[in-house]
């Protein structure tokens, strides 16, 4: 014999909205400088430009290298403030 229990069904709306300023502030803004500063020690390294980004007498090749750890560094960072999704989306693209 099965006994038919009585079930009730919740139907709920949520309305959630992104932060797009803050990923353009914290995000998108520091990796654009960034990678204008990595733009700027190929073109120093190729010998193309005056050495004024790197100080002193620092190879234009170590200051790319420090920038790639800043790079790294703040992908780490921003993974914690992001939902983990199975997949990669265009701001994992773009870092």
């Amino acid at each position: 014999a099965r006994s038919h229990a009585r079930e009730t069904v919740v139907y709920a709306r949520f309305w959630v909205q992104r932060k797009a300023f803050f990923f353009l502030t914290a995000v998108i803004l520091p990796t654009a400088v960034l990678a204008y500063l990595g733009g700027a020690a190929i073109l120093i390294a190729q010998g193309t430009a005056p050495n004024s980004v790197v100080a002193g007498s620092e190879s234009p090749l170590s200051f790319l290298a420090g920038l790639m750890l800043t790079m790294m560094a703040m992908k780490f960072s921003y993974t914690d403030s992001l939902p983990k999704l199975g997949y990669l989306t265009m701001l994992d693209w773009y870092i």
